[in-house]
């Protein structure tokens, strides 16, 4: 997987992110997190966050369900109806788990803004439906709604700041 990730396709949307969610998190307005969860580390005005739980970097697999989410909408539109709901299900979940986790206040309206400006990086970057994007979501399609859910349950299982880092 991490194969996959590192095309310049896949990337796409966690580049276009990346400094858009830094810049959120501006270096001295970043309190210090619960020792085991996220650490902050600091280059010079610019603050990194790291997601040691274990679970995933909440930030890092919003996006990658975002694109996994437009090849679904765009590329296979009525097709794998179950993986497709729970795909939204799941983005949905992650969404709240921003609004309600994030340090720095953020709105429904302003991550749906970021969304917007990632998916449209992603899109400039060719067809998603060929290449790696298609095959990220053929990936996650093949293991299912069930295992998709059960996925999101445990990123989300434990309430701390939603990071980027590490992306897979």
């Amino acid at each position: 997987m991490l194969m996959l990730y590192r095309s310049t396709r896949a990337l796409a949307l966690a580049a276009v992110l990346m400094p858009v969610l830094t810049a959120l998190a501006c270096a001295d307005q970043i309190p210090a997190a619960p020792s085991g969860s996220v650490e902050t580390y600091r280059l010079g005005n610019q603050a990194f966050q790291v997601d040691n739980t274990g679970k995933g970097a909440v930030l890092c697999i919003w996006s990658i369900f975002d694109a996994v989410r437009l090849v679904g909408r765009e590329c296979h539109p009525s097709q794998d109806a179950a993986f497709q709901a729970e795909l939204d299900q799941s983005i949905a979940r992650i969404d709240e788990f921003i609004i309600a986790n994030s340090t720095r206040p953020i709105s429904k309206e302003q991550l749906n803004a970021l969304r917007a400006k990632g998916l449209e990086m992603l899109r400039l970057h060719g067809n998603i439906c060929a290449g790696d994007t298609e095959k990220f979501y053929q990936m996650f399609r093949s293991r299912g709604a069930s295992a998709l859910r059960e996925q999101t349950t445990d990123l989300l299982s434990i309430p701390r700041e939603p990071v980027m880092n590490p992306c897979l």
